[in-house]
Formats: C-alpha cells, sequence, structure tokens
C-alpha cells in the first residue's frame, strides 16, 4: 500500500525524503496517502502539513473521495481525522470539532 511506503520511507533522517512527502502531500492519488505524507512532514516540523490539511477537510464537505480504491464519505474521513488529530495543533483539532 503507499501509504504503508511513504510511513516506512518517512523514517530516515535527513531532509532528502521532504521534497516526496511534499508531492505526495499536494498530489497523492487519495486522500490517504495525502494525509500520510502531511503525517510525515508534521513530524518533522513542517509548517505546510498543516494548512494543506485543513484545506482537505474543506474539499471534502459532502463529497465522496477516493480512499484506497474505495469510496464513501466515512473511509475518506478517518485518515484525515487522524491526522487533524496526530498534529496536536489547535488548528487542526479546532477544525476537525467544527466540522
Amino acid at each position: 500500500m503507499r501509504t504503508d511506503l511513504i510511513a516506512v520511507g518517512s523514517k530516515p533522517e535527513g531532509d532528502a525524503i521532504v521534497p516526496l512527502l511534499r508531492e505526495e502531500m499536494a498530489g497523492g492519488p487519495d486522500l490517504a496517502t495525502r494525509a500520510a505524507a502531511a503525517a510525515a512532514l508534521c513530524a518533522r516540523g513542517d509548517e505546510e502539513a498543516l494548512p494543506a490539511m485543513i484545506q482537505e477537510w474543506r474539499n471534502l464537505a459532502g463529497k465522496d473521495v477516493p480512499v484506497n480504491g474505495a469510496f464513501g464519505k466515512s473511509d475518506a474521513c478517518g485518515p484525515l481525522i487522524g491526522f487533524l488529530i496526530f498534529c496536536r495543533d489547535e488548528r487542526g483539532i479546532g477544525r476537525w470539532r467544527r466540522g
């Protein structure tokens, strides 16, 4: 699964992986992939991850979106909600609570 590759690939020290993570966060094929890349960037202190995922949350409103090849709101929300909580930033947690 692509999200697993991102999780494993983001572990090494150094910044060599950062461009790939940003690329996946911005244009990954599904929300789970984009959220995994954002989580890896957030763990590295990247300031772009949270605003990108807040925008994903806004884009998700009222839509069915693909997540690992499946469609559905409940499946789509899981990775994104996980990120918004994981980031431990009031802007992300507040966005999730407000809907």
